[in-house]
């Protein structure tokens, strides 16, 4: 069962994702994300950004759905440390 904490994180991880996904048509693009990380104040480079995505995308298509950005956000150090999200990687091994 879920702790609190766990569950708070993943609906921190919702709204985030729903800020990425600036058209609302449930999938973030290479552009979406690293326009977004920069209005945080996070410059990441155009082949970082598909790196951190490629890593956790299942079908390569250059989009992620919301099961892929939250294993994008516990594989990738970088974007869990933007997004200030500590407890996400015991979170992955369930996905």
């Amino acid at each position: 069962m879920a702790q609190l904490p766990e569950v708070l994180e993943v609906v921190r991880l919702m709204e985030a994702f729903r800020a990425f996904d600036a058209d609302n048509d449930g999938l973030i693009t290479a552009s979406q994300l690293s326009e977004l990380m920069a209005s945080l104040g996070h410059a990441v480079a155009g082949q970082d950004v598909k790196a951190m995505m490629q890593k956790a995308e299942k079908n390569q298509d250059g989009l992620l759905g919301f099961r892929e950005f939250l294993k994008m956000t516990a594989m990738t150090e970088k974007a869990a440390k933007i997004l200030g999200l500590e407890t996400l990687k015991r979170l992955s091994s369930s996905l």
